[in-house]
C-alpha cells in the first residue's frame, strides 16, 4: 500500500462569535468572550442596549413597566468586577439598571 507522504496541515481557526441581543446576558457574554480574545459582533434589534431594562411604551415590546424596580438587591445583581454605584441604592429603579448596563 502506498503511504501518503504529505504532512498533516494544521488548521488555523478564526475565533469569531455573534451574540444576538444586547440585554444583560448578551452584554456579559460579549464581555467574557472579548476577555478570552475572541472577535465578537453583538447584534441588537432595538435602538439601544439593555434588553427588558430598556423601557418602551410600545406594546409589541417586552420591557419593564415605568415603575419597575429590581427584585434582587444591587449587591446580588451587580457584575463581580463592576460594582454598582452606591447612589443606585439597594433595589435599583429600571432607569438605574439601564444606566449601569451602559
Amino acid at each position: 500500500a502506498k503511504m501518503n507522504s504529505n504532512p498533516v496541515k494544521e488548521h488555523s481557526y478564526h475565533n469569531q462569535v455573534t451574540v444576538l441581543g444586547a440585554g444583560w446576558s448578551g452584554i456579559l457574554a460579549t464581555k467574557y468572550m472579548l476577555e478570552e480574545g475572541l472577535t465578537v459582533a453583538t447584534l441588537e434589534r432595538r435602538d439601544n442596549l439593555g434588553g427588558v431594562w430598556y423601557y418602551s411604551d410600545d406594546s409589541r415590546e417586552n420591557t419593564v413597566m415605568k415603575s419597575t424596580i429590581a427584585s434582587s438587591s444591587s449587591a446580588v445583581t451587580e457584575m463581580s468586577d463592576y460594582p454598582m454605584p452606591n447612589e443606585i441604592g439597594y433595589f435599583p429603579h429600571h432607569k438605574d439598571m439601564l444606566q449601569y448596563l451602559h
